[in-house]
């Protein structure tokens, strides 16, 4: 049985429509407790119920689909006025509760979206929502900084303290992507890994992955940051040091410098709306990642949170024997990170 906090079931029943059978469980709330205000999150005294239920539709079982009744309450809200209460197992005005939802969105990484559709008697459009919720629900929640650590700045300060040359590090941030489809690919792929390559040698082809990122509205600001991305390069090529580009008129790269937590660390190249190009004193160390994921309350579950410590830090200085045993003990596996999503 699916548990909701602050609620109960009372009854469950099956249709007897033999043609649409329907497995229907009827939600209360609990005796004494106050429905939550769907404009602010905090909880009031009730004003009243709406006329009719809601049906929220749930995993099927046996193939036989399953919904959640409910007769939604409105909330006497002192900030917001009369709102319909926000219930914890679903979104606004969404009829697919969100264990649902999720649940299609893990099938259709296995199948297509309409495979997942068709297996589980829901609209296409329906499966589409779903990933798109998870998708943004990852996106909004993720953090990168596990990765700038292990894969840039750590190998950034130890080639820096070890060496006599300068070290020249950099983040492509354009993701100035259209929306298609109803789909925001800005929210989607993001900065993606290895989309930079083209802006450096200034190479956009006709390929299926071109037509996704560009369009007519984000070419031109594309073509300036490629030109000054390919002005930096030549310039490395040619002195072994980007500095100003070829140009002598852009911003200038200075290399990563460990004197200070002020000091240069990398340049961040990105669209003149979004800041442009600029170089910044931000590092994510080891030292700053063992302490946040310490403090992380972001994870839904004890063993999500101690596979990531494990992943993150195991075989560094700064994994502990006695932190990983009180965060769960559960060690890395080579899915943890794609069932965050």
């Amino acid at each position: 049985m699916h548990q909701i906090k602050g609620f109960v079931y009372a009854k469950i029943k099956m249709t007897d429509d033999t043609k649409d059978s329907r497995i229907i469980a009827e939600v209360q709330p609990r005796r004494g407790s106050k429905p939550q205000c769907s404009g602010c999150g905090k909880r009031s005294a009730g004003y009243d119920r709406m006329p009719t239920p809601r049906l929220f539709e749930f995993i099927a079982i046996f193939n036989i689909p399953v919904f959640l009744q409910y007769t939604m309450r409105r909330v006497d809200c002192p900030d917001c006025g009369v709102t319909v209460e926000q219930v914890p197992w679903a979104q606004g005005k969404h009829t697919c509760c969100d264990v649902f939802r999720h649940f299609l969105a893990t099938w259709a990484k296995r199948m297509s979206w309409k495979e997942t559709a068709e297996c589980f008697h829901v609209k296409w459009d329906t499966v589409r929502r779903s990933v798109q919720w998870v998708v943004a629900y990852g996106l909004k929640n993720r953090s990168l900084e596990g990765i700038e650590a292990l894969g840039v700045d750590e190998v950034a300060i130890v080639m820096s303290n070890g060496q006599n040359d300068p070290v020249y590090a950099y983040r492509f941030d354009w993701d100035e992507l259209p929306t298609i489809a109803g789909t925001d690919m800005q929210e989607l792929m993001g900065a993606a890994h290895a989309s930079e390559i083209p802006f450096v040698f200034g190479m956009f082809d006709d390929s299926f992955m071109s037509k996704l990122m560009f369009d007519e509205n984000n070419i031109p600001g594309r073509d300036v940051l490629s030109k000054s991305m390919s002005s930096y390069w030549a310039e490395f090529a040619y002195s072994s040091t980007p500095g100003r580009g070829r140009s002598g008129t852009l911003p200038e790269w200075r290399a990563w410098s460990n004197e200070s937590a002020e000091g240069d660390k990398y340049i961040i190249f990105d669209d003149e709306k979004d800041h442009g190009i600029r170089m910044t004193n931000k590092a994510t160390t080891l030292a700053v990642l063992h302490q946040r994921l310490l403090s992380d309350t972001r994870f839904p579950d004890a063993d999500s949170h101690s596979q990531m410590y494990d992943c993150l830090l195991k075989d560094t200085r700064y994994w502990n024997l006695e932190e990983f045993e009180a965060l769960g003990g559960s060690p890395c596996e080579n899915r943890m990170f794609s069932s965050l999503l």
